[in-house]
């Protein structure tokens, strides 16, 4: 629940998605984790979540410069991610429109400050692979 007390968590948010694109999705078929602050909460969460339930074929849809500290901390939390899905992969095959933002995003400042700190959070992983220190930022900086 990153956007703040008075918005829909992004997990309700892609519940409404879900529920308008794919009306014969049955309510009780999705589970919702909306209590993360961070990744490695929000993998934590989703494997307590799942320990309950048969396995299943289980594919993480996040944003592209996310992914690979995104899948690691996934499976280091016992959460067996079968393929990783960069939304941009998904958002490019929508439209030549689609495509054409997507270049000029990720060419932006902003993509870039990302890069550079997901890269320093996968550096900080091999030190600390459960991801305390960045939690513990993160609620400062959220909580």
């Amino acid at each position: 629940k990153t956007a703040g007390r008075d918005w829909p968590s992004e997990a309700e948010a892609m519940r409404r998605y879900l529920a308008r694109r794919f009306p014969g999705i049955p309510g009780a078929a999705i589970r919702l984790e909306d209590a993360s602050l961070d990744t490695a909460d929000n993998a934590r969460m989703v494997a307590a979540l799942l320990r309950a339930s048969a396995p299943l074929p289980l594919t993480l849809l996040t944003v592209g410069v996310h992914l690979p500290r995104s899948l690691t901390l996934f499976r280091t939390f016992g959460v067996a991610v079968e393929r990783g899905l960069a939304a941009e992969d998904v958002l490019a095959e929508r439209s030549p429109r689609h495509r054409a933002f997507l270049l000029k995003y990720t060419k932006s400042p902003r993509v870039a400050a990302e890069r550079l700190k997901e890269a320093l959070l996968r550096l900080l992983l091999v030190v600390d692979p459960t991801a305390v220190i960045p939690g513990l930022l993160t609620k400062r900086w959220r909580g």
